[in-house]
This record gives structure tokens, sequence and C-alpha cells, in this order.
């Protein structure tokens, strides 16, 4: 709704939002340079410090005890992988298929499936990464960014700067309020989407120095580029894909899969030179999926007949030597040639 969108935004103008933790209202500001430099020099501190070798496992001990007692295998990391894969697969059928009404919906809940099954598994995979020394290392920052970022009503700390005098159980009843009210890459979206930022944002950098900026400031500015990009795209998609992320996400991959498709070609035509790049027929021998596919591309209709005759005569003579010129539909193309030439 867009009041919750405008009450993101103005936190991050602002630089703050409020909480309330047993009746007492408390401020949440966003972590300054010098707090993130504290933070990071505690998290290598820790995972320098020799004594905590054995208190923590490394990451194929936790991997070991996850395939032994079959929470993990490799029938779980293949899926998570398909899974990953046909997200990006779905996501641009999503937006070639925008405008099928139906065939959006069918999307639509086949995205939110696969975001559930990659959710579940990863929940899985990653379920006893507490017992690694990273792991702790990188809670330790978390918790000592986040205490920093706690004021009283009156701008005073809450929380101690060192670290040691930190009160982990204090600290917990501040984290789901604080939850509560961050700010989220949807939220993001939906606020430069939104007519109010667009109100504030008349120039590239409406915040100031960009070392002075908070982390969500610097995310509105990177996705306000994003999109300013897009709309000045020459293949610009329409203003409702844009709005929908799962569909304008798709559209991103189309175009990164269309450059590599075109690296593809390109580098294919520079094998075999210039001659044949007006040529609706192109035959060209590799072993490379990626290749293959681009070389289905580039040919007609006659040229895909001709490379489906191929494959189905190298298929049927599997293991046999056969020069270019006897694999039939290519002798009979040769013989045609020669005698189109003769008429001449």
């Amino acid at each position: 709704m867009d009041y919750k969108t405008n009450f993101k935004l103005y936190s991050i103008l602002n630089g703050y939002f409020n909480i309330t933790v047993n009746n007492k209202q408390y401020k949440v500001v966003y972590p300054s340079i010098e707090v993130k430099y504290r933070a990071e020099e505690l998290y290598i501190n820790i995972m320098e410090d020799g004594k905590f070798e054995t208190e923590y496992l490394k990451d194929y001990e936790v991997e070991s005890i996850l395939r032994k007692n079959n929470m993990w295998n490799n029938e779980m990391q293949d899926k998570l992988d398909s899974c990953s894969k046909l997200m990006d697969e779905s996501k641009m059928e999503l937006c070639r298929e925008f405008f099928n009404t139906d065939r959006r919906c069918e999307i639509k809940k086949m995205i939110k499936g696969i975001k559930d099954s990659m959710q579940e598994l990863s929940a899985i995979k990653h379920s006893m990464d507490y017992l690694k020394l990273e792991y702790f290392a990188t809670s330790m920052k978390n918790q000592y960014i986040i205490s920093q970022r706690i004021l009283n009503a009156d701008g005073s700390q809450v929380f101690s700067q060192d670290y040691s005098e930190l009160d982990s159980r204090e600290l917990s009843k501040f984290l789901k309020p604080i939850e509560n009210r961050t700010v989220t890459g949807t939220d993001l979206r939906n606020i430069v989407k939104s007519d109010t930022w667009s109100s504030y944002n008349v120039k590239d950098n409406i915040f100031g120095p960009s070392v002075q900026l908070n982390d969500d400031q610097r995310n509105l500015l990177a996705l306000q580029r994003m999109y300013n990009n897009v709309r000045q795209h020459p293949e610009c998609p329409s203003d409702e894909i844009i709005d929908d992320d799962d569909a304008l996400d798709g559209w991103f991959l189309l175009q990164k899969d269309k450059k590599k498709k075109e690296k593809i070609k390109n580098s294919l035509l520079k094998k075999v030179g210039g001659k044949i790049k007006d040529h609706s027929s192109v035959f060209i021998v590799t072993q490379n999926e990626e290749e293959r596919k681009a070389i289905w591309e580039m040919n007609d209709v006659e040229g895909k007949r001709t490379l489906k005759a191929i494959d189905k005569t190298m298929e049927e003579r599997k293991g046999e030597k056969i020069a270019w010129q006897d694999i039939p539909i290519i002798r009979q193309q040769l013989v045609d040639e020669k005698l189109k030439g003769s008429k001449i």
C-alpha cells in the first residue's frame, strides 16, 4: 500500500525510524562508516583468533555431517541448481507471455512454487551453518552493528561501543521490532516506482556526497539508474512489465541472453570468415552446445531442415567415420548445385 511505501521512503530520507520496546520509544539509525569499520575489525579478529579453530567446523566438515545424516545429498543439490535455472527460464517466459493473461497467471504460480522450493532447500542446506566459524563471526559482526544503531530518545547510545560489554539477551528484545521496520529489496523497488519518490528525485543524487549516504540511499539511487536505463533502452519494455518485478527480471535475462547469443554468433562468423554473413544456411562443426544453438538460430527454414537431417544421419551412424560430402542430404545438395550449374 502507498502509505507503507511512503513511510519506508521517509525513514530512508530521515536516516532513522522509531521502534517501541517495553513501552519505551527508541530511535534506530543507519550505521555510520565508523561503526561498519569497527564491525569489520571485530569480524577479522574472530576469524584470525586461533582459539576458535577447535570450537567451530570447516565447510567440508559441516557438509560431511549433513550427508552422513542424509540431510543433504547430490540429488538435492541438483534440484536446487535446477530450480535456479528454472526460475530464470520462468521469468523470461513471463516477460514474453505477459499480455497473455491466462498464461501469465500460470507462470506467476509457477514462480511462487519455485521460490518456495528454493527457500526450503536452502534452509536445509544451511541448517547447520551455525557450526561454522564464518557464521559465528558474521553473527557477531551483525550483532555489533545493530547494537550501535539503537539510540535513546535523547540521542544517547543504548549499548556500549565496546563489544565485550554487549548484552546479547538485552539486544534480542530489539531484534524483531527492527526487523519489522527494515527496508527490503521489494520495498526499494516499490519506492523507486512511487510518485512520492519521483517528486523528490529531481536530480541524479538528491542526498549529497556519496560517502555520506546510508545503504538504502545508495540502493535507491542504484535502482533509479537501473530503471532510467531500462526506459532509455531501444527495446524498452511496456510500463506494465517494468512495474512487475519478476517480468522485469525476465526482460533483463532476455537481454543478457540476446547479447550472449550475439557474441557467440560473431565468434562463429569470425572462424569461417565474412563470406557467409549474408547466407541463409550456415553449417559449422562444433561440440559446444551453446554454439550449436547459435548455429541453429543463424539458419532459415531450409537450413534448419538440413541440420536436422545431418543430426539424424550422425545419430544413425554413431561411431563411424563419415566424410562431410558423404552425408546423404549434403551429397544431394552438391548434386543439385552441380546440375544447376550445368544448366546455366
